[in-house]
């Protein structure tokens, strides 16, 4: 599985998704996107470090790793998507003490915790991205 992440710019509202990394407590993503100076899509060749110019600083409550699943609709399903499936709604979170993704049913605007449900292939495939905690709070309740 390919680690990605995403994450929302500080200063704007695009999503910027690719590596990451942290700094005193600021979080970049290191976008894939082709460096200006040299070409690379990865490291610049000429300083041998990941291009300054594709590390975007982005919110730290934003960031989210990819799942390495994708919706019905062949959309990529982060830690922190709302999603929507068999009438019902709920959120992407990462279950630490069951190393596994979860989708935790949303219910009077609150996630279900103890209802968590493991993720798998199958199950996504049923549902749809239908927002993401960052943006869509509303969805939640809050």
């Amino acid at each position: 599985m390919d680690y990605k992440f995403r994450g929302k710019e500080i200063e704007g509202e695009e999503w910027f998704y690719g590596g990451i990394t942290t700094i005193e407590g600021l979080a970049f993503i290191i976008s894939r996107k082709e460096c200006e100076t040299c070409g690379s899509e990865h490291e610049c060749k000429q300083i041998r470090f990941p291009c300054y110019k594709n590390c975007i600083e982005v919110h730290p409550d934003s960031v989210g790793m990819w799942t390495g699943l994708k919706d019905k609709k062949g959309v990529e399903i982060y830690k922190g998507s709302i999603t929507t499936g068999n009438n019902r709604i709920g959120v992407i979170r990462s279950d630490e003490e069951n190393a596994r993704w979860s989708w935790d049913m949303i219910c009077d605007g609150n996630p279900l915790d103890s209802l968590g449900h493991g993720i798998n292939k199958s199950m996504m495939a049923q549902h749809e991205v239908i927002g993401n905690t960052t943006d869509n709070s509303d969805l939640l309740g809050e």
